[in-house]
């Protein structure tokens, strides 16, 4: 099956802000797995083969779940899962949930999946996630795939529009300084910040980086590296956004975080690191299984103190995110979109092939030709006529002298000269009506601020 997304190529410059939505997984309306359904970008194809091929399939392969491997209080079944994946200039935000195929097999989930360019952390969790729950909604009650497609591309379309309406929207707001210092000093993390300093314990051990002079990059089991996080927040959005906020005043933006947060647990788990097929086991494993970094007792180096100290530091003054926002960007700026933003009635790209669909960006269009020149008609026809009235009022002006025409004959032309005049501002105010109403053809539907009518759509977002 061909790909059923437009790829959104940045028209402006480089890193433009753009939101790409992928499907992937098991759903009742396929026999097997969902063929790939807008796989558009390089961190999309990179997520669904860690995720999906190389950490879910792995571990089914493997029977790492299995019960002759796991006991029964360390395993937890299925799949409920909010992901996040912060990689340069890139934030994924995605779900995962047990689901079927058209066969009945259990083992697989369903997989959303919403690449962010040049936008961040926090414009995902607060803008982009309530749409991606409704999408979800949407995806588990369709019962083919034919709907699961409609609704992937409804999501799509609306996205490009959330883009454009949403980048004046307080996205960047962090968490106030309250909300910060009760996360450092959240009892899990304590006492005197000792989980927090068996985190950074943890993380000196990755490839390339150096938290202490005792690091030893060689010990590392391979690239990446897993950590299981206390929420340490009231939620799991709030405690994925500041997580990821205290974890890049430790780490460089060069180093990928993928943190996954299951519905009713009160952990989160991090691979640090370019992700591998083993990291994954954390998905089905319950606390008896993997237990909370905070939670193992460490000899800790005396250095990571002054470390700890530093970041939090950075983390309370506001932190330093590396990632692009979706404000400082190079969308243009509009005011506040309405509550469900809709793209554009051209925006739709057609099912049967997407390479001869017009090229989608964040910038708004410019208006056409057709609508913008109507006032030109009536500000010509408004030059000429007072043109025409000149003429004839001088006209009269000199014949009166030279002539000694009647006084009469002056009224005539002046006359002439006025409904002529008023003929084009008659004209003027007509066209410039049409203008502002917009009823081309009779049209009735809203315009909205870009100047586009709204069509008719699912409100996803």
């Amino acid at each position: 099956m061909k790909d059923l997304f437009q790829k959104l190529k940045a028209g402006g410059p480089t890193g433009q802000p753009r939101l790409t939505l992928a499907v992937f997984g098991k759903h009742p309306g396929w026999d097997d797995h969902i063929p790939a359904i807008g796989l558009e970008t390089d961190a999309l194809a990179s997520i669904e083969k860690v995720l999906y091929h190389d950490g879910i399939r792995g571990q089914i392969d493997s029977g790492a779940w299995e019960k002759g491997k796991l006991e029964p209080e360390q395993r937890l079944d299925g799949y409920d899962h909010v992901f996040l994946w912060s990689r340069p200039s890139h934030v994924l935000l995605g779900q995962l949930w047990s689901s079927v195929d058209g066969k009945g097999r259990l083992n697989y989930p369903m997989v959303l999946c919403i690449d962010g360019e040049g936008v961040s952390t926090a414009f995902m969790l607060d803008t982009v996630r309530a749409g991606l729950d409704r999408i979800k909604d949407a995806c588990k009650a369709a019962a083919t795939a034919d709907a699961v497609i409609s609704t992937s591309r409804t999501a799509q379309e609306q996205l490009r529009g959330l883009l454009v309406d949403a980048s004046g929207n307080p996205a960047e707001k962090i968490a106030p300084l309250e909300v910060r210092r009760q996360f450092l000093d959240h009892r899990e993390l304590g006492p005197d910040r000792q989980g927090l300093l068996r985190i950074l314990h943890d993380l000196a051990s990755l490839p390339g980086i150096n938290l202490t002079r005792s690091s030893s990059p060689a010990a590392a089991r391979g690239g990446s590296r897993h950590l299981r996080l206390p929420l340490a927040a009231d939620s799991r959005n709030r405690s994925l956004l500041l997580w990821v906020r205290f974890l890049r005043c430790v780490l460089p933006e060069s180093v990928p975080l993928l943190l996954l947060a299951r519905r009713n647990v009160m952990w989160l788990d991090l691979i640090a690191g370019e992700p591998e097929g083993e990291d994954f086991f954390c998905l089905q494993a319950s606390s008896k299984a993997l237990p909370l970094t905070t939670e193992i007792p460490y000899d800790v180096a005396p250095e990571l103190k002054e470390r700890l100290r530093q970041a939090e530091t950075k983390f309370l003054d506001g932190g330093t995110t590396f990632i692009a926002s979706a404000k400082s960007a190079t969308a243009p700026a509009v005011t506040t979109p309405p509550m469900l933003p809709v793209p554009p009635a051209s925006a739709p790209p057609p099912m049967a092939s997407s390479a001869s669909a017009p090229a989608v960006t964040a910038a708004a269009a410019p208006p056409s030709k057709s609508r913008s020149s109507l006032p030109l008609v009536g500000g010509g026809a408004l030059l000429l006529a007072l043109g025409v009235a000149a003429f004839f009022m001088f006209r009269g002006d000199r014949n009166s002298k030279e002539a000694s025409v009647p006084k009469a004959a002056d009224k005539a032309t002046q006359e002439v000269a006025g409904i002529a005049l008023g003929e084009a501002v008659d004209l003027m105010c007509r066209s410039q009506s049409r203008h502002e109403v917009g009823a081309v053809g009779g049209d009735p539907r809203p315009v909205n601020q870009r100047g586009d009518r709204h069509p008719d759509r699912t409100p996803l977002y």
